[in-house]
């Protein structure tokens, strides 16, 4: 028992001072939050009183005195020198309108010369604002003017010269259409833009006609003198050097009879040999692009749309070669062909036959367009109309026929001779 209480008192003692200590520790823990929270305060008071005292002295700056300013009036009297020194910024004595400064702060009332006088010392000293618009006026007065004129002067003569109507009716292709008597609507817009391409053709070919000052040459014979007894060595004598450095002379006695044909251009030609020969060259230059012996009979040759192919009418059928002598094409529908005539603005290549058959073929397609038996015997004469591309065609009775791939009889047929005929050609105008 006596342990048990000895225990006993041994922990009464223990917590007993426990809790002392508990409440000694509490008391200064107390007082350092105390302490703690003074500094606090007076750091505070510290950092709102510097903060104060700047802002003053902004304001000092600003207004240019100093705090003690009120006592400033009493020291001057004493004959005391302030006890704030601020330097402020002497401005010079004439500013702007050359008023001194002093004068001007006193009569300044405004809510920003209550701030200070600052700015308004600075306005005065660069002087008034100017508008931007004033300025650049001002600085343009100063400026040199131009002295050419501003603005386009309007023409005089305004749009496309004008053209005679004497000079547009040499390049007039018949009679203005009637337009108003189409079917479809559609028929009518087609034929009135085709009317005005007309127009605008004949217009440009009539003012072009002034650029060409040069006349064509003809020969005039002496009385009793026919042209037929001038050789070309003759008229090569007597016409200037860059025609006569023209003229050039082949010598192809073994393969000819030739037929030869020069391009739209007439830049390049070409020949052909009734015994096989095919030649093509430029005979300004006197470059060859190619030469070629087909070794059968060669009836006609023409140039296609371009200087780069053409066709060769031989014994059986009709071939197309490019420029360096290279069989393109083989053309059978065209057998027996004897002569050959090509429509540029058409792309059709026509053909007469030993059997009387006139052929319409389509170059960029290759298929027939059409075919006529004129019943008239051998067509060995045949040219083409260069202003409507109607084929000519010459007959042994002596008649001519005219046709076309639209229509399956000829359009038009004329006796011309009582014998047979062996040529014929059209002039450039048609008529």
């Amino acid at each position: 028992m006596e342990t048990t209480k000895s225990n006993g008192v041994v922990k009464e003692g223990i917590d007993g001072e426990n809790s002392k200590l508990g409440k000694e520790n509490s008391k200064q823990t107390k007082k350092s939050i105390k302490k703690f929270r003074k500094k606090l305060i007076e750091d505070f008071q510290k950092r709102k009183a510097q903060f104060k005292l700047r802002k003053k002295k902004r304001k000092q700056r600003k207004d240019g005195t100093c705090e003690e300013q009120e006592t400033e009036s009493k020291d001057i009297s004493d004959n005391k020198q302030p006890s704030c020194k601020v330097k402020d910024k002497q401005p010079s004595d004439t500013v702007g309108n050359k008023q001194p400064t002093e004068k001007v702060k006193n009569k300044l009332k405004s809510k920003v010369q209550k701030d200070g006088p600052h700015k308004d010392v600075k306005r005065l000293q660069h002087g008034p604002r100017k508008d931007s618009k004033a300025s650049k006026k001002d600085s343009n007065v100063n400026k040199k003017s131009h002295k050419g004129p501003r603005e386009f002067r309007k023409d005089e003569y305004p749009g496309d010269a004008p053209v005679s109507k004497n000079l547009m009716s040499k390049y007039q292709r018949g009679k203005q259409m009637q337009t108003k008597g189409t079917r479809t609507f559609h028929g009518h817009v087609k034929l009135v833009q085709n009317e005005k391409k007309l127009k605008m053709a004949v217009k440009q070919a009539a003012r072009s006609e002034r650029l060409l000052q040069e006349e064509p040459g003809f020969l005039i014979p002496e009385d009793g003198e026919s042209t037929t007894n001038v050789s070309q060595s003759d008229i090569v004598q007597s016409v200037d050097i860059t025609t006569a450095q023209k003229y050039f002379n082949l010598d192809l006695p073994q393969f000819g009879p030739y037929k030869l044909q020069y391009t739209r251009n007439g830049k390049y030609l070409l020949i052909a040999g009734s015994k096989g020969h095919v030649a093509a060259m430029d005979w300004l230059t006197k470059r060859l692009l190619c030469e070629v012996n087909v070794m059968e009979t060669v009836r006609d040759i023409r140039w296609l749309h371009q200087e780069t192919m053409f066709a060769v009418a031989q014994k059986e059928w009709t071939y197309v070669y490019d420029n360096q002598g290279i069989e393109l094409h083989c053309l059978k529908q065209l057998h027996e062909v004897l002569r050959l005539e090509f429509l540029p603005y058409h792309f059709l290549l026509a053909s007469s036959n030993v059997n009387g058959y006139l052929y319409w073929l389509d170059v960029s397609v290759g298929q027939k367009v059409a075919g006529h038996s004129t019943g008239l015997g051998r067509l060995d004469v045949m040219c083409q109309n260069p202003q409507n591309a109607i084929i000519c065609l010459g007959h042994p009775g002596g008649s001519v026929t005219m046709w076309s791939p639209n229509v399956n009889e000829p359009l038009v047929k004329m006796l011309c001779h009582g014998a047979a005929v062996r040529s014929i050609a059209v002039d450039s105008s048609g008529m």
